[in-house]
């Protein structure tokens, strides 16, 4: 135990050389030329709620710290800013270092309450364990000063432990946001966070009773995000006050070919959700969803990489899909990425068309644009006759998603898919669209260029198209592409007369 503290003790000497010596370092003679009359006067004029606001919005804790130094009514006004972060950066020479850090800053704080606290550690070697009582300490400090925001991202490359949130933090009545990443809520009783608004969990060991348990206990939360939490298989929200609901990849252990697992959503007072990321071979079953207004549809599936990109993997997910889209129907704005696209255009060379919907903006995230993509956003156009705004933007990811190359070649769409195109309606509503960083994976832009003929000749009532930095990244091949693009712009047919296509300079 004796050479524990010592060893304690030395840590804390030699960690103040690097961020610990901020706290005492107000003496030191290099700053002496920023402490003139005129200069402290200026500052001191400042009111300390000011002061700590400004104060407020540097990065971190250490930041601020740093700035005892401008004047001597400064030296101590650090203590009360309202916001405390700590984030493990270069500065620090081990994690240890980091922690005696934090313990000095916190002897010496000295406000009553604490508005944003958080704990930014992201680092290589087996610390958690050591440090679990220091962060339980940092924890209790932080709420027993009523803290409104606590963030504990807490990411141990070398090992998947992961840090168990302590029970009494369960019992607080002022925490009105919450983030964690890499903690297990391990609760014993009910959790009463009354106060609760937002709510994000990230990479954590989550069950179906626990998340139960926080949302009976959480009456006002409006925003639950769940990141990577693969052991949910329902999420039941009741609560009246639950607008946004974000499920991040849910991929988990899923080298059993025949994995079928479920996760059921049911949500009728939720307004927003997004479903993103890998799934794995898990599915997603909408129940009750009557009040969404914004769904954004871009996760994935696992593919059996051993048997390659086959097209039966997308086939045999297709009505997942589908029945997604039947779900959120009447919702009026719809963000669909990359995955899904390819699996509308097998139904749509099928004929099976995606489910008519009500939504007036559509937005399609697409990595790599190729002629694999088309009969996907052409189902979703015919089935969106109130559309209104058409946004197609670049979806960046190293994860490609292609067809069975000898299924593609089956289907020969010709030069021009959209001028074979004779049943898609945009004539009615369709005002704004906007092609943001759209590229092809041959560099060629010729499917959008004919994508943009075929809104120009179509929409009646377009307004505006707005195409931004489609045509490369080099400055100045893309001045070339775009004085190429704008002379076949002006000679394309328009159906609408008062419509104006913005260019990028």
């Amino acid at each position: 135990m004796e050479e524990e503290s010592s060893s304690h003790n030395r840590s804390e000497e030699e960690g103040t050389q690097g961020s610990s010596q901020a706290i005492d370092f107000v003496e030191d003679r290099s700053y002496k030329r920023l402490k003139s009359p005129e200069n402290e006067d200026r500052i001191s004029a400042l009111h300390d709620s000011l002061t700590h606001h400004i104060l407020s919005f540097l990065p971190s804790t250490e930041d601020v710290i740093k700035t005892s130094v401008l004047s001597k009514r400064w030296q101590y006004i650090w203590t009360h800013v309202p916001n405390l972060t700590f984030e493990l950066g270069e500065s620090y020479k081990s994690v240890r270092q980091f922690a005696s850090f934090v313990d000095k800053a916190l002897i010496q704080y000295a406000s009553p309450k604490i508005k944003n606290f958080a704990i930014d550690i992201d680092h290589n070697g087996r610390w958690l364990s050591k440090l679990q009582p220091r962060i339980e300490s940092w924890v209790r400090f932080a709420t027993e000063r009523e803290v409104e925001k606590l963030a504990l991202d807490l990411f141990e490359h070398d090992d998947w432990d992961h840090y168990t949130l302590p029970q009494f933090l369960y019992k607080n009545h002022w925490l009105r946001e919450l983030k964690t990443t890499r903690c297990d809520y391990a609760i014993d009783g009910n959790v009463e966070w009354r106060s609760l608004k937002v709510l994000d969990i990230y990479e954590s060991n989550l069950t179906d009773e626990v998340v139960e348990n926080i949302l009976s206990g959480s009456p006002m939360l409006e925003s639950l995000k769940l990141h990577w939490c693969p052991r949910i298989h329902r999420i039941d929200v009741s609560s009246k006050c639950l607008k946004k609901l974000v499920i991040d990849g849910v991929a988990e252990g899923y080298e059993d070919e025949e994995d079928d697992s479920l996760l059921e959503i049911s949500s009728p007072y939720v307004e927003k959700l997004k479903i993103l990321a890998d799934w794995g071979k898990r599915k997603c079953k909408l129940m009750n969803v009557s009040s969404l207004v914004s769904v954004t549809l871009d996760f994935y599936l696992e593919v059996d990489k051993e048997r390659g990109n086959k097209l039966y993997k997308y086939v045999k997910y297709q009505n997942l899909v589908r029945q997604l889209l039947e779900k959120v129907h009447h919702v009026k704005e719809l963000k669909i990425g990359n995955w899904c696209i390819q699996v509308l255009s097998i139904l749509e060379v099928k004929g099976l068309p995606s489910p008519l919907s009500n939504r007036k903006c559509l937005t399609l995230s697409v990595y790599d644009f190729e002629n694999w993509h088309l009969p996907g956003i052409a189902s979703l156009l015919r089935s969106s006759p109130e559309l209104e705004k058409l946004i197609m933007k670049h979806r960046a990811t190293t994860l490609q998603f292609n067809f069975d190359r000898k299924f593609a070649k089956s289907y020969d769409f010709g030069d021009n898919y959209w001028a074979s195109l004779k049943t898609i309606c945009l004539s009615l509503h369709l005002k704004t669209v906007e092609i943001i960083d759209f590229r092809t994976r041959s560099g060629e832009y010729v499917l959008v260029i004919d994508f943009v003929e075929f809104i120009l000749k179509n929409a009646r009532r377009l307004e505006k198209m707005v195409i931004v930095d489609a045509f490369g990244e080099h400055r100045q091949s893309r001045r070339e592409n775009v004085l190429q693009v704008a002379e076949k712009l002006l000679s394309f047919p328009r159906s609408s007369p008062n419509a104006v296509v913005l260019l990028p300079k």
